[in-house]
């Protein structure tokens, strides 16, 4: 069985001959199943995109890091629902260029975010969409997620059904890309808040793009980052007011630009 683990519905999804051969390109991570949509695009988007790859990731292969610092957030009964199926699924895993599942469990260690956040403990392996559709698109050998192990420790977090729809929006959340080489680093981030909002308006405009061709010509499952180009489509969320971003910059070390 598939579900309750997104992930490996989703790698099956993007394996499929069948749907890769659809008339369609629905967007998977659009919006995904727990509402954290910000990490579905921009977080590919911010690494690189298959047409064309930037100079310094050409021929190479990059470990791919996306940590999210996710405060104030209080799930809907939806969100509740999928955290539950999760906990205790297995985890898709990609790993030294291959795609692997391991049982159910997270590490922690610990990741510098720019500031204020600071260095903070995060959960290793977090189950995000990311790990399955980043390697269609960046020459990534490893792929990790993290996710600040805090961010389910506030009180309410899981006992907010009936939050009333302002206080849900007073969720926040910085989503960092690092990619290293052998020789090089680029980190990008992003910084928003309500993270529902985001979710609903980031789906919404993936529709508006596909509806007015501004796809690349391709069909069937694809990840955000192959179906648009991924400065436009960053560039229109940032002007939706989604969020405020810095884009990859190098870096000779973990600094932020």
């Amino acid at each position: 069985m598939l579900t309750p683990g997104f992930q490996r519905a989703l790698l099956t999804a993007h394996r499929s001959a069948r749907h890769r051969a659809s008339r369609f390109a629905p967007v998977p991570r659009a919006r995904t199943r727990t509402s954290l949509s910000p990490s579905y695009g921009p977080a590919p988007a911010m690494t690189a995109s298959r047409a064309p790859l930037p100079a310094w990731m050409a021929g190479r292969e990059c470990l791919v890091t996306v940590a999210y610092a996710v405060s104030g957030w209080r799930m809907t009964t939806a969100s509740k629902t999928t955290a539950e199926q999760l906990n205790g699924t297995d985890r898709v895993l990609y790993l030294n260029g291959t795609y692997q599942v391991a049982s159910a469990g997270t590490g922690q260690a610990s990741f510098a975010f720019p500031p204020p956040i600071g260095t903070r403990t995060v959960l290793v392996d977090y189950p995000a969409g990311e790990v399955v559709t980043i390697p269609r698109h960046v020459p990534a050998q490893s792929v990790r997620a993290l996710m600040t192990a805090d961010t389910f420790t506030e009180d309410a977090v899981f006992t907010s059904e009936n939050l009333d729809p302002a206080e849900r929006a007073q969720s926040g959340f910085t989503i960092v890309v690092h990619a290293a080489s052998a020789t090089s680093t680029r980190v990008g981030y992003l910084r928003g808040h309500d993270i529902y909002r985001a979710g609903a308006i980031t789906s919404a405009e993936a529709a508006n793009h596909l509806a007015h061709g501004y796809g690349r010509p391709s069909v069937g499952v694809l990840s955000a980052t192959e179906a648009f180009p991924p400065d436009r489509f960053l560039r229109t969320l940032q002007q939706r007011g989604l969020f405020t971003m810095t884009l990859p910059q190098r870096s000779l070390g973990t600094g932020y630009p």
